[in-house]
């Protein structure tokens, strides 16, 4: 076995396998609720995006960056929201099962923070949901 093959193997997402609660349930009355959740976070990625906009219309945001970096806490908070964002470039290689897709959204990810996960998490609801039910 080539590293290529090794690598390839120990990174290969899990097969899905249905939820047999929810299964048994039936999961149409699911559908509506998470129907509701993806209208949610639309309506989440455009007002933060509005936020955003304002926020960079009305302050520099690298004075700002420079501020927060310069306490404890705000090193902290940043480090932690780049955790958060690798995890969640994490979770789009488990969704979409490459690496290169990953890296893909790896690099708007770092430059633009938590708008991306949000545009992903909308674009690709069905699939996300699909994992669970």
């Amino acid at each position: 076995m080539s590293l290529h093959q090794a690598l390839d193997a120990a990174f290969r997402p899990p097969e899905r396998h249905p939820i047999p609660l929810l299964a048994a349930r039936g999961i149409s009355k699911y559908k509506n609720s998470m129907e509701r959740i993806r209208w949610l976070a639309l309506a989440l990625l455009i007002l933060f995006s509005g936020y955003t906009v304002h926020a960079s219309r009305t302050e520099s945001f690298w004075t700002s960056l420079k501020r927060v970096l310069a306490l404890r806490w705000g090193r902290q908070v940043t480090m932690d929201l780049y955790l958060g964002l690798f995890l969640f470039n994490f979770f789009v290689y488990l969704n979409e099962g490459s690496v290169l897709l990953a890296l893909v959204w790896l690099a708007p990810t770092l430059v633009l923070g938590n708008i991306v996960p949000l545009i992903y998490f909308v674009v690709n609801f069905n699939s996300l949901v699909g994992h669970f039910l």
